[in-house]
């Protein structure tokens, strides 16, 4: 029960967010729309619910309120979007370079499934300050826990 009403949750949260991306239609909103809703379907799509485990899902709903906020600084200063979309677009590209370098078939390690979470909490973190990260997270730190990858 305690997992469907997260689940619940996550989607409650997930259907407001996609409401408001659909109300994002000014040209200089478009990058951050098109990002915003690439984290949005990369954290709530077909399957989430198991893939990322019941652990995960409070997580979940907490990176999509951060969207929502996200989306409030988003028509008030898209240029400070872009400025933020470019750190987090700078660590996200050498994870996505980690897990392609990965055998076929083969699913990322604890360590690389870590790094996914802690560029969501970088998202928090930058986006949707004054919200709190789990845990201290930034740019450099992503990259350190890349670095030390086996």
């Amino acid at each position: 029960m305690q997992v469907l009403q997260a689940v619940r949750g996550v989607l409650t949260v997930w259907h407001r967010v996609q409401a408001q991306l659909g109300d994002l239609r000014a040209p200089a909103l478009a990058a951050g729309r098109a990002d915003l809703a690439a984290q949005v379907d990369a954290l709530v799509g077909p399957g989430f619910a198991t893939a990322d485990g019941a652990t995960r899902l409070a997580d979940v709903a907490r990176y999509l309120e951060a969207a929502e906020r996200r989306i409030e600084k988003l028509r008030a200063d898209p240029a400070r979007d872009a400025e933020w979309t470019a750190q987090v677009r700078a660590v996200a590209d050498e994870y996505a370079a980690e897990v392609a370098a990965l055998p076929p078939g083969a699913e990322p390690g604890p360590a690389l499934r870590e790094i996914r979470w802690m560029i969501e909490e970088l998202r928090v973190g930058l986006y949707a300050h004054p919200m709190r990260t789990r845990y201290p997270v930034s740019v450099r730190r992503i990259q350190k826990a890349i670095d030390d990858l086996p």
